[in-house]
């Protein structure tokens, strides 16, 4: 093997190594066949002609990341500061191996995802509920490409219809069970507090499941997150996404109301009222009003649903008795009131203790 005409030493019948190069040169080489004849006397070819000109490898990816939302793998990564031709992401079953890792040849590559060496994102729609995928990053230029690392993600199915509801110092959760999970794991975080892990495998009831959490009677907010987990390959794999949810826990106020039926006012010529009286308990809570709304033909949902027509405001904690009105009745067909609480820390409008409670129909 020559270089510029300076013969160098070849150690293998295959390939050689040149080194203490300069970057972004050209070199000449002439590789030559070597024959012994009879009597042991050199017999050369005319040699091969090759040119090569070395270059500095491609600076690696920085800030791998990797989002999974139960339909696509969103991929992300920072762009060196040098620039690079493009950017190689390989999907592979299991964790790269060594000679993944060591590939250096854009020519031996595998089929992979090519993009731009301008690109920070990318998203990996072919993806399968239920398996384990590694995704290998390498940098690109001239040719030669760089491993960046690999990220691993877990295509899990989440929980669905996840509810929570306060049952004063218990917090009941409830969702529905997706195929191919072995158990959930529940992360808990109360405001203001680090968040915390619980772990259970549920309740099971038909389809779905439910748990209750012990909480304390002050209220607060919590956040709830329910990830699945299955075994795999003896490696227990939990989801990356998660299903939360949010519930206001501890003991609110406990408030009672009747309704009167649709009456005459004082003026026999004024239209018919409803009148909801509520008697109010547990008074230490700081609470600001109380809200009467009210929907046609069908139960309110939440403390948004239906339309307001009352509300009371003060902070007349000792007050045990409220009067909320409707002037404005309607009197074709069902209406169903339901009285909600506003919380004097945070101007919040809430509903008090279960759903099914605190509910009026005329």
């Amino acid at each position: 093997m020559l270089r510029e005409g300076q013969p160098l030493r070849v150690t293998s019948r295959t390939h050689a190594v040149d080194s203490g190069l300069q970057n972004e040169r050209t070199y000449r080489y002439t590789i030559i066949a070597v024959f012994a004849d009879k009597s042991g006397a050199e017999i050369r070819s005319k040699g091969i002609p090759c040119e090569a000109t070395p270059v500095k490898p491609p600076d690696i990816l920085r800030d791998l990341a990797i989002h999974y939302d139960g339909q696509k793998v969103t991929l992300t990564w920072r762009l060196p500061s040098s620039p690079i031709d493009a950017i190689f992401i390989s999907r592979l079953n299991a964790p790269p191996n060594a000679k993944e890792r060591d590939l250096f040849n854009v020519s031996e590559f595998p089929d992979v995802k090519r993009l731009s060496g301008n690109i920070t994102s990318y998203i990996d729609r072919e993806v399968r509920s239920g398996d384990v995928s590694y995704y290998a990053f390498y940098t690109v230029k001239q040719n030669m490409a760089v491993y960046c690392g690999s990220l691993e993600v877990a295509l899990l199915e989440e929980v669905t219809n996840l509810k929570a509801f306060n049952q004063g110092e218990e917090v009941w959760l409830t969702w529905d069970w997706p195929a191919h999970v072995d158990y959930v794991r529940v992360v808990r975080t109360p405001k203001g507090a680090k968040p915390e892990w619980i772990y259970t495998r549920g309740r099971y009831d038909g389809n779905g499941s439910m748990m209750v959490d012990k909480v304390d009677s002050r209220p607060r907010k919590y956040r709830y997150q329910i990830h699945t987990v299955r075994n795999m390959n003896g490696k227990e794999v939990t989801s990356l996404v998660g299903t939360s949810v949010e519930v206001r826990g501890g003991c609110l106020p406990t408030i009672t109301y009747d309704l009167d039926t649709p009456r005459q006012s004082w003026s026999p010529f004024s239209p018919k009222i409803v009148v909801v009286t509520c008697d109010v308990y547990r008074v230490d809570f700081p609470f600001s009003g109380l809200v009467l709304r009210k929907k046609k033909s069908e139960r309110l949902r939440d403390a948004m649903d239906g339309r307001e027509v009352d509300r009371w405001s003060g902070n007349e904690l000792q007050k045990k008795e409220v009067i909320l009105r409707d002037n404005h009745p309607e009197f074709d067909g069902e209406t169903y009131y339901q009285v909600f609480l506003v919380d004097a820390k945070e101007s919040e409008i809430i509903q008090i203790e279960s759903p099914s409670i605190n509910r009026l129909r005329v």
